[in-house]
């Protein structure tokens, strides 16, 4: 009778705690989907923010419920990536880039998460142009040296970003990295399109570069440097009679006689303008003969040269110099 009523007992017990397992079990499902409905009524109400707190709790509720909530937690997670890009986007609007970048970076994370693969795209599309746009107001304010590691962030994400590179190249340029400077407009010349209008403003501001780095070697006569810089010119702009006129120059200050008399040649062929312009180019390039010792050529280049005030120089090396006549 004892052992009996022990059993009973026992009954009693388990009973109680099934009941209270089943009732604890409805109000826990009964909260998953109140933290749904609290979601749903923040989304309604335009307060995304709210919206994807209340959403990402009930995921948590729901999680703890069990299989019997995945339909509450599946929505939830079906909201939550747009919600995140929306905020990243009204953040944007009203100019906090910080927090729109990393509510986009955070879009990502959810969206991958998640498996939502047109919201991940839409955020990594749009990542880029925010790093730009963060960017290129750090530049306005002439702050090349914040602005630049974002320019490098928009094209790290982007490679093919052009007005990104641009814009990279001319924070280098204000910073005094030549180099860089350099090899970013290059990179620009490398990808995208003659036809693209940035495309042609890194190919002016190269060959202005290498343009405006000769003329200021040849003022410190570094013809070496002059040289070099004019030929590199060549890549970016039209080729011109006093480019070649200047290269020409600086080969016959360095005596190479070989590489003067090759541009030389190139100027003499393009030249334009009045005779005293072209005279001076031929008075160059008959300097070239005369250095390699070829005196043929030498005279009847200077002869070409002798006009307006090149002319006593150039009958002066013909007459005393090369004695050309004899």
């Amino acid at each position: 009778m004892k052992e009996f009523k022990g059993r009973v007992f026992l009954l009693v017990i388990v009973m109680a705690l099934a009941g209270l397992t089943s009732k604890s079990f409805a109000q826990t499902l009964t909260e998953a989907i109140e933290a749904f409905n609290a979601g749903a009524e923040a989304l309604n109400a335009g307060d995304n923010a709210a919206a994807i707190e209340k959403f990402e709790n009930c995921i948590v509720v729901c999680e703890g419920v069990g299989t019997e909530a995945d339909e509450h937690k599946l929505k939830a997670q079906g909201l939550l990536p747009n919600l995140y890009y929306s905020v990243a986007l009204d953040s944007y609007k009203a100019k906090q880039m910080d927090d729109a970048i990393k509510g986009l970076e955070k879009t990502i994370e959810v969206a991958q998460k998640y498996e939502d693969v047109s919201t991940e795209d839409k955020a990594k599309e749009n990542l880029p142009k925010f790093y730009y746009a963060q960017a290129l107001e750090s530049y306005k304010a002439k702050d090349y040296v914040n602005a630049k590691p974002k320019f490098a962030k928009a094209v790290e994400i982007d490679p093919e970003y052009i007005n990104a590179y641009f814009y990279l190249g001319l924070s280098e340029k204000n910073l005094g990295n030549e180099d860089e400077m350099i090899s970013t407009f290059n990179k620009i010349v490398e990808i995208g399109p003659e036809s693209n209008s940035t495309v042609k403003k890194a190919v002016e501001t190269l060959g202005n570069h290498y343009q405006n780095t000769a003329k200021k070697a040849i003022n410190s006569r570094d013809f070496k440097t002059a040289a070099e810089s004019f030929e590199s010119s060549l890549k970016y702009v039209e080729a011109d009679a006093d480019t070649y006129y200047y290269i020409t120059m600086s080969y016959n200050s360095l005596e190479d006689w070989d590489k003067a008399i090759e541009n030389g040649v190139k100027a003499v062929e393009i030249a334009t303008g009045d005779e005293e312009e072209v005279a001076k180019v031929n008075y160059e390039l008959a300097k070239a003969y005369e250095g390699k010792g070829d005196k043929i050529n030498a005279c009847s280049t200077y002869s070409k040269a002798a006009v307006g005030k090149y002319a006593e120089s150039a009958n002066y090396q013909m007459e005393q110099v090369l004695k050309c006549g004899e």
